[in-house]
């Protein structure tokens, strides 16, 4: 914006030019371009976390397991609280779990 109104000051007020030009020359300030690095938890950091939870009770232990799915599946909150039974899918001893990403999220949104 601040270039646009440069370039239109040049055009109003030619005796302005060279300040205004010199407006027109600066490169906006860009992060590099490449892999965006993702920040988590380690296990060290995790345990912490999950030892000041009570889990002798139920809400201790509903937190507990939440906490430790969302680190051990990298859900994020509203993707763990989109799961329904349909999206618990067991077969033998292996138990998955499908996830709904914020794309699935947006359809339902008027």
């Amino acid at each position: 914006m601040l270039k646009t109104f440069a370039e239109f000051a040049m055009d109003e007020e030619p005796s302005t030019w060279e300040i205004q030009h010199g407006v027109t020359l600066i490169k906006p300030h860009r992060e590099p371009a490449g892999p965006r690095k993702i920040k988590h938890l380690t296990k060290p950091q995790l345990k912490p976390l999950l030892s000041v939870i009570d889990v002798s009770t139920e809400t201790g232990l509903r937190d507990y397991v939440l906490r430790a799915f969302c680190y051990t599946t990298g859900a994020r909150v509203s993707e763990l609280t989109g799961i329904r039974l349909k999206d618990i899918i067991k077969q033998g001893k292996e138990v998955s779990v499908r996830l709904h990403g914020l794309c699935c999220l947006k359809s339902a949104l008027p």
